[in-house]
């Protein structure tokens, strides 16, 4: 079993920012949900800073991450404890 972490979306069918930590190298999907149609990418923590990220990152409401995202790229372990107090309020009290 695969467990990920919905980390930001641009809504149901739009864009989703995805972390899946059993994920060695690439833990990072980046993923264009369209109805009956999806294309993504898998992505190393630094590959998902790339300025062309940005903006799906501040879509998604997701821009929270990107200090994460660092500490992962510089090769620093991030804990699920730690993804959980950065997660936003909003974010946090949405229904699942």
């Amino acid at each position: 079993m695969t467990v990920y972490y919905d980390i930001g979306s641009t809504g149901e069918y739009g864009d989703h920012i995805c972390y899946l930590p059993d994920r060695a190298t690439k833990p990072i999907l980046m993923e264009c949900s369209v109805p009956h149609m999806a294309a993504g990418a898998f992505l190393t923590p630094a590959e998902a800073l790339e300025q062309k990220w940005a903006g799906i990152f501040r879509e998604a409401r997701a821009e929270w991450f990107r200090p994460l995202l660092s500490k992962m790229a510089a090769g620093e372990r991030v804990t699920l404890e730690e993804i959980k107090k950065r997660v936003p309020d909003c974010a946090r009290d949405s229904p699942a």
